[in-house]
Order: C-alpha cells, then structure tokens, then sequence
C-alpha cells in the first residue's frame, strides 16, 4: 500500500500545459481533418478495438472527462459516440479514435488513428515534409499563424518534459539535487566543520594547486573538455600559459604601484593639509547652509504676497462686468447734466407724459423701454405692449376647425403687419432721398 499510493498519484498527475490539467498520454502531431496542418497536441483519452483495448485507456479517459467543463463535455459526448458507433461496426479496418487537446489554442476533439502522426519531434514539422515536392500542397499545409505554431510547439516540449519526468520518477521521491548534494565522501570530521573552516581549507587548497592543473584545466574549458596533445596543441597551450603569466605579472605589479602610491600619499600628508582640508569642508557646508535659509526666506516672502492679494479686500466703487461700468458712466452723466440744465430737475417725479421724448432722457428712457429693461403700462394697464395676433389663443380650441380658423386670423394680422412695415419702410427711402436731393442742392 505504500508504494502503490504514490504510484497512482503520480500517474493521476496532469501536465501544466493543459487548460484542464489534463494526464496525458503522449504528445502527438494531430489534425482535425486533411485539408487542416497537423498541429502539436496532447492524448487525453483513447478508443481502441477489442483486440488493442487495454485497461488503463478506459481509467485515462474517464478521469480527464471528469476535469472538462460540463458544457464542453456535452459537445465532445456526441463526437465519443460516432467514435464508439464506428468501432462496433464490422469492417477489416478499424481504427482507434483519441481525445486529444490542441496546444496553443488548447481546443477538444476526437479524432482517428489517420489523422495522427506518434514521436513527436518539435524540430521536425510534418506539415512541411508531407508538401515537398508539391507546391500546391505546400502553400495549403502551411498556411497557418507561424506566431500561434511557435507557441504551440513550446507548449508540446514542456508538456513532453514534464510526461517524460513523471516517467523516470515514478513514485515521485526522485530529487533533482540528488548528484548535487552526493553523500559519497563526505566524513563525520568535514560534516563537523564551520563554514569558515571550511572556506579556509578551500583557500589552502587552491594555494597549493598546481599550475600546471590550471593550465589544464582552462585548456579544457576552452575546448570543451577536449586536450589537443599535438605539437601543434602544445605549442599553442605553451604560448597561452607564457600570455597567462606575464598577464598575472603585469597585474600584480599593477597591485604593488598602487600600494606604493597610497602609502607615500599617507607619508607626505602633513598636518596642515589636514587642517586646510577640514576648512575647506566647513566653509562648504556654510555655504550650503546659507544658500538654504535664503531659499526658505524667499518662499516665505512669495508666500505673504499671496495672502496679501487674497486679503486685499474689493473697494466699494469698483465694478468688475462691463454692464456695470457702463451704468455707471450714464448715471454720472446724467447727474451732470441735471445739475447744469433745469429742464432734468425732477422728471422722475412728474408724470410721464411731462417728459420730452425727443429730449435726452425721453430718448435714454425709449432706449431701455424697448430693450426691455423698463417695464411701462398701456391703457390697458397691461405691463408690456402686445402684438395683435398675440392675443389670439390659437392652441385652447379643442377642435381642429376653431384652431385653424384662429391660425388664419393670425395669418391675416401678421400680413397687415408686414404690409405696413413694408410701407413705411418705403416711405423712409422715399423722404431719405428727398432729403439727399435738398442737401446736394
């Protein structure tokens, strides 16, 4: 029981390149029908004849229908039932069917045993091979998205990595470090020593390392693992070890100079540059120091200006719209005017019809009136002077008749208005150019 309920787990694993985390079977090449490129995809379930059934294709399609989508379940039960209606037949050809997953667009279907292609290889496109020769062929085959097929084709490697490792571990207790980490000779006395006792042993050893070995070493490097023992080999290893040293040598004299010059630089330093340094210093940070206070100084002198002019209350006399400025040069104005003439001493106060219309105020008072402005009472009593066909309600009839008549009278009035407008428009030309005549004269 022990072993065989890791063993069952791990075969019961899916792949994490499937969209349901489906166990796969193999990963193959499949296409949905001839005229469609194969496609790299995953086996998930499989339908075989009587004499090719085994025990574990029934176990691996009933346990990844089990993780599909109910809805997407009931499209692929209708195609398992072709298949398994296909199988039952009697011909000398029977072939199995498989569920397989499509990677990239991660689609179902069941297809047969001709529209597969087992090994799959992602270097070694079958859509390309089954065309050559053909170009009609090759132009149909690999007219697909190559952006989606390289997606695809990665997905089918991972997923053909991670089936061919839960094969080589089987019960799932295999671990990648295993070589990493060999207990093989590793003693009680090196398992009891400190890491710093252990760095300094490492150090010890590669001071004690022979040369040559390293010679050999980079040699192997160089060419992956492989030592040309030549003359030709040797010669060219004998020039590398010569560059090597003299490389070392310039290095460490590179080393020795610099040492030299840092400790005739602490020789000299007499204790006046010290001091002069430190001055130096002091009058940077001053400065620094000074630079910021006239910084904070300056905002805060910005800042009261702000207050200030938002403070800085609006004075009685000023007016900000144009209407205003405008009312106000009239009224002081007429304040002036009514001082120096008499005839606009106390008009206000008569009545209205005391007061000159083609004078300056009746003029000023016309103006308004018609702007609006001044409300003024007919013989009516009615506080603004109304147009005839106004008067006339056109839309409070409820029969049609009655509202249509009333729009005819307005109709009428409207033309009368127009008639007269339009004559006394006339009658203006006329006596302007009467006018004209008499002054060219």
């Amino acid at each position: 029981g022990k072993v065989l309920a890791p063993v069952h787990e791990v075969s019961c694993r899916g792949v994490n390149q499937s969209s349901i985390w489906g166990c796969m079977a193999a990963a193959i090449w499949a296409r949905e029908s001839r005229h469609k490129p194969y496609w790299p995809a995953i086996v998930l379930g499989i339908l075989a004849p009587e004499e090719q059934k085994e025990d574990w294709h029934k176990a691996l399609t009933e346990r990844n229908e089990k993780r599909l989508p109910e809805k997407l379940l009931d499209d692929l039960r209708a195609a398992k039932k072709r298949a398994e209606s296909g199988l039952t037949k009697k011909n000398s050809d029977q072939m199995s069917y498989f569920l397989v997953e499509f990677m990239g667009s991660h689609e179902f279907i069941w297809v047969k045993e001709n529209a597969i292609l087992e090994n799959f290889d992602p270097n070694d496109d079958p859509n390309v091979a089954h065309a050559a020769g053909n170009i009609t062929k090759k132009k149909r085959s690999t007219s697909y998205n190559a952006a989606q097929m390289d997606s695809a084709l990665e997905e089918g490697k991972w997923a053909l990595e991670e089936f061919e490792a839960y094969l080589n571990d089987t019960c799932g207790d295999q671990s990648d470090d295993e070589d990493e980490y060999n207990d093989a000779g590793y003693t009680y006395d090196v398992l009891c020593q400190t890491d710093e006792e252990a760095e300094a042993l490492d150090e010890i050893d590669l001071e004690h390392e022979n040369e040559s070995d390293i010679e050999e070493q980079s040699e192997m490097l160089a060419s992956e693992g492989y030592l040309d023992f030549s003359i030709a080999g040797r010669k060219l290893a004998k020039q590398r070890t010569t560059a090597r040293k003299k490389q070392n040598a310039a290095l460490a004299k590179k080393e020795k100079e610099k040492k030299a010059k840092g400790a005739t630089s602490v020789a000299t330093k007499t204790p006046s540059d010290d001091k002069r340094g430190q001055r130096e210093v002091e009058a940077r940070r001053k400065k620094r120091s000074r630079d910021h206070e006239k910084s904070l100084k300056d905002l805060e002198r910005k800042a009261k200006k702000r207050d200030l002019a938002a403070e800085k209350k609006i004075s009685s006399n000023e007016v900000r719209n144009k209407k205003g400025r405008a009312e106000n040069i009239v009224k002081s104005f007429l304040l002036r005017k009514s001082m120096d003439d008499k005839n606009f001493n106390g008009p206000l106060f008569g009545p209205g019809t005391s007061i000159d219309p083609s004078g300056l105020l009746g003029m000023a008072l016309a103006f308004r009136a018609a702007a609006g402005e001044i409300p003024f009472e007919d013989s009516n009593g009615k506080p603004f002077v109304e147009n005839s066909w106004e008067k006339i309600d056109a839309d409070e009839p409820r029969e049609s008749s009655e509202r249509c008549k009333r729009l005819e009278e307005q109709i009428g009035l409207i033309e009368e208005e127009i008639a007269r407008v339009n004559a006394a428009t006339e009658r203006r030309l006329a006596l302007t150019k009467e006018a004209e005549k008499h002054r060219d004269a």
